[in-house]
């Protein structure tokens, strides 16, 4: 394979690679050290992918695209970092009354007896507090939060009740 030959696939696949990294992986930066790393792969080992096939090459695109961005998913440090700055671009909210979680989180009034709870929720459960943060924060559905973390929609709303349970229970105290 030469250079131009590599370079128009390049040229015609990342777009695609990106796209599929894309509905792992929210962060752009990572997203595109993803895609670098798969043509890098591709590269070094032309002379064992046929490329002149092009659905064989396609295949071999999204096999590698998709791998990576799981296993770049499954590095412990990926999930605490993302929650760690979730937790501080996040303006914790202040404690009047608990009815649900989402009059605790609607209310954006600085309270450290709230920051305690979620931290201390943070420290007992990463998983739940990302969990709960998606659900009832950003407002994605539990359907798409078990897609991303690989489990059932039961086990998500389960989680949910848990931790609302939890955080009623530590904001008595």
């Amino acid at each position: 394979m030469t250079n131009e030959d590599f370079e128009d696939i390049y040229l015609k696949y990342q777009g695609f690679s990106k796209d599929m990294a894309r509905k792992f992986i929210k962060d752009e930066a990572v997203v595109d050290d993803i895609v670098q790393e798969v043509f890098c792969r591709l590269y070094k080992m032309c002379d064992k992918v046929d490329i002149s096939c092009e659905r064989k090459l396609r295949a071999f695109i999204t096999t590698v695209t998709v791998n990576m961005s799981k296993d770049h998913l499954k590095k412990p440090y990926v999930k605490n970092e993302l929650c760690v700055m979730d937790r501080e671009d996040f303006d914790l909210t202040a404690f009047r009354g608990f009815c649900s979680i989402e009059s605790l989180l609607d209310d954006i009034e600085a309270n450290s007896n709230v920051k305690m709870v979620l931290q201390r929720l943070w420290e007992w459960s990463p998983t739940n507090y990302e969990i709960i943060m998606k659900v009832k924060c950003d407002g994605q559905s539990p359907d798409s939060v078990a897609a991303e973390y690989g489990i059932s929609k039961n086990n998500v709303n389960n989680r949910v009740m848990r931790t609302r349970r939890w955080i009623k229970k530590e904001l008595e105290k």
